[in-house]
C-alpha cells in the first residue's frame, strides 16, 4: 500500500498564512482605492509608500531562507487576484476599473522585488508582471540566478536588452544567467564586465549572440556550462572559449565540437588537455573521435549519433572516466557496440541507445552482465529480435542490481520486458511505450518476484493488455508508488472504473498521483 499523505508543515501553514494576508491586503486596497492615490492623480505616492511598507514587514518577518518560497506564494497570489478581476471585466465591471484593478495588484506585487532575493526565474510570474519585473532588475543586487525565459521570442531584442543590460550592471554575485531568443553581444559585455562569478550561460537561439560577444565572456573565468546552440556562433568563437576558460565543463548541444577539436589542433601549439565533462555531437568524425579521447580525458558524459565516418566506437573506451553513454543510429553487432561495451560497460552509470537495431535476447543478457553498475537504462525506438531464450541462462553477476530509471519505448516482447522488469530490484522509475509486451498475469507474476519497494512512478502511455486488476496490484504491492499517470490510455480500463479508483486513493488519502498529462522523458 502506497504511503498515505502527510499534514502540511508547519512552516507551509505559516508561508500559506502569509500568502493570505498578502491577499486581504490587496482587497483593501482595492476597497479603498482612493486612499492610494494623491489629489493629483497622476503619481500614486501613497501606493509606493505603503508597498514600500508591505514589503519591509514580509521580508523582515520571514527569515532569509525561505524569501524564494515566499516571492513564488505572492506571485501565485496575484495570478489570482488578476484572473479574478479578468472573470469580472468579462461580466460587468468596466475598462477603466478593470485596469485600476490590475495596476492596483500589479503594484503590490512589486514586493517581490526585494533587493535581497536570490533568484528570478520569470516563467514562473503571470504575464502582466513581467514586463515591470524586467525593467527593475537593476535594483536586484544580490541576485544569483536570472532565469529571463525566451525573452520575447527573438522580436523585442533590441529594447529587451536596454534593461538586461542596465540590470547586470548592479548583479556581482550572479552565477547563472539565461536569456533565450533575445540576447545578444551586448549583454555578454555586460555579463563579462560585471559577473565575474558566472558559472552557467544559457542563450539558446539566440541569433543576435556572435563571436565578437564571446570575446567578452572569457572574462567570466568561473564558468562551467554553456549553451550556444543555435546562435550565430561560429568555430573560431568556440575554440577561444575552450582555450580560455579553464573550468569549462559543458557546452550544451554543440555539434560542432568535433570541428572545433580539430581547429584548435591546427591553430594552437602546445594545446594542454581540456577540462570538458560532456561531448554531444550529431556530426564527428573518427579522426575527432580520436581527438576527443587525446584532448578531453576527463569526459564523463557522450551523446553520439553514429553514421559511416564514425568506423570504430571502441575509441570511446579509452575515456577512462565515461559513465554516461547516449548511442544514437547504430547496430548493436555490427557496428561493435557489443564490444564497446565490454570495454567499458563497468564504468558505465547510464545507457541511453535510441535507434539501436539488433537488440536481441543475448544482447539484453549481456548488458545485464557487462554494465553492472547502471541505474538508469533507456531504449527508444530500438530494434528488438526475439531470437534466444533466457531460459537455462545462469548469471555470474545479478542482473540489473542497481537499477533506478528503466525507459522502454520499443517493440519488444512479453518475454524480454518480464526480464528487465523482474530483476531491478532497486527500481525508481519505469516508463514503458504502447508496443512493449506486457499483459496482467505477466505483470502479477513479476511483481511476485519483485515487489519494486523503491518504485515511485509508473508510466505506460497506451496499452490493450493492462486492466485494473494491474492498477490495484501496483498499488497494493509497492509502498513508495506516488505517480500513477496516463491511465486514460489503458484501453481494458472504462471511464466509470477510473473515476471509482480515484475515489478510492481520495477517501484512503493515499499519497498518489493519477491525474492525467504526460511526463517528461529525460
Amino acid at each position: 500500500m502506497p504511503r498515505l499523505k502527510q499534514p502540511k508543515t508547519l512552516t507551509k501553514l505559516a508561508l500559506e498564512g502569509v500568502g493570505t494576508f498578502y491577499e486581504g491586503v490587496c482587497h483593501l486596497a482595492l476597497s479603498t482605492p482612493r486612499e492610494y492615490v494623491t489629489e493629483e492623480g497622476s503619481e500614486k505616492e501613497s501606493l509606493k509608500n505603503r508597498i514600500s511598507a508591505l514589503q519591509e514587514l514580509l521580508f523582515t518577518c520571514v527569515p532569509w531562507f525561505h524569501h524564494d518560497e515566499l516571492v513564488n506564494i505572492i506571485v501565485d497570489h496575484s495570478d489570482v487576484l488578476i484572473e479574478k478581476a479578468k472573470r469580472r471585466y468579462q461580466n460587468a465591471i468596466s475598462a477603466t476599473n478593470f485596469v485600476f484593478e490590475v495596476h492596483i495588484v500589479l503594484g503590490h506585487a512589486m514586493v517581490i522585488l526585494y533587493p535581497g532575493l536570490k533568484h528570478l526565474i520569470i516563467s514562473r510570474y503571470p504575464k502582466l508582471m513581467r514586463d515591470a519585473v524586467i525593467h527593475r532588475l537593476n535594483a536586484l543586487q544580490s541576485l544569483e540566478v536570472l532565469d529571463l525565459g525566451s525573452g520575447s521570442g527573438g522580436w523585442l531584442t533590441i529594447s529587451l536588452t536596454t534593461f538586461v543590460v542596465n540590470g547586470l550592471q548592479h548583479m556581482p554575485n550572479l552565477v547563472s544567467f539565461t536569456l533565450n531568443s533575445d540576447c545578444s553581444d551586448d549583454v555578454l559585455r555586460s555579463l563579462g564586465k560585471h559577473c565575474p562569478k558566472l558559472r552557467h550561460l544559457d542563450v539558446y537561439g539566440s541569433q543576435h549572440v556572435t563571436d565578437q560577444g564571446l570575446a567578452w565572456i572569457i572574462f567570466c573565468k568561473e564558468l562551467r556550462s554553456i549553451n550556444l546552440f543555435r546562435t550565430s556562433v561560429e568555430v573560431p568563437g568556440l575554440a577561444l572559449l575552450l582555450k580560455e576558460l579553464k573550468y569549462l565543463q559543458t557546452l550544451y548541444r554543440c555539434n560542432e565540437l568535433g570541428q572545433v577539436l580539430e581547429y584548435m589542433t591546427g591553430k594552437y601549439c602546445n594545446l594542454t588537455p581540456l577540462n570538458l565533462r560532456e561531448f554531444r555531437c550529431r556530426d564527428a568524425s573518427q579522426v575527432q573521435m580520436k581527438l576527443l579521447a587525446k584532448l578531453c580525458p576527463n569526459v564523463e558524459y557522450v551523446s553520439l549519433f553514429h553514421d559511416d565516418r564514425i568506423s570504430d566506437l571502441g575509441v570511446l573506451a579509452s575515456l577512462e572516466n565515461l559513465k554516461v553513454l547516449h548511442l544514437l543510429s547504430a547496430d548493436f553487432y555490427s557496428d561493435q557496440v557489443n564490444l564497446l561495451l565490454k570495454r567499458c560497460g563497468s564504468r558505465l552509470s547510464e545507457l541511453h541507445m535510441e535507434h539501436v537495431d539488433e537488440i536481441d535476447t543475448f544482447a539484453l543478457m549481456d548488458i545485464a552482465q557487462i554494465c553492472p553498475n547502471l541505474t538508469s537504462l533507456k531504449f527508444f525506438n530500438c530494434e528488438f529480435h526475439n531470437y534466444g531464450t533466457f531460459q537455462f541462462r545462469t548469471f555470474e553477476i545479478a542482473p540489473f542490481q542497481n537499477l533506478q530509471q528503466l525507459v522502454c519505448v520499443c517493440d519488444c516482447d512479453v518475454e524480454q520486458t518480464v526480464f528487465l522488469l523482474q530483476h531491478c530490484y532497486d527500481i525508481e522509475e519505469i516508463i514503458l511505450g504502447p508496443h512493449v509486451g506486457l499483459n496482467d498475469e505477466c505483470l502479477s507474476s513479476t511483481l511476485q518476484r519483485n515487489s519494486m519497494q523503491k518504485l515511485t512512478k509508473f508510466h505506460m502511455r497506451h496499452t490493450n493488455h493492462l486492466s485494473l486488476a494491474s492498477v490495484y496490484a501496483l498499488i497494493d504491492t509497492c509502498p513508495n508508488l506516488q505517480s500513477l499517470t496516463q491511465l486514460e490510455g489503458w484501453n481494458k480500463i472504462s471511464n466509470e472504473e477510473l473515476e471509482n479508483l480515484r475515489a478510492y486513493i481520495r477517501s484512503q488519502n493515499i499519497d498518489l498521483d493519477t491525474n492525467p498529462g504526460l511526463h517528461a522523458i529525460t
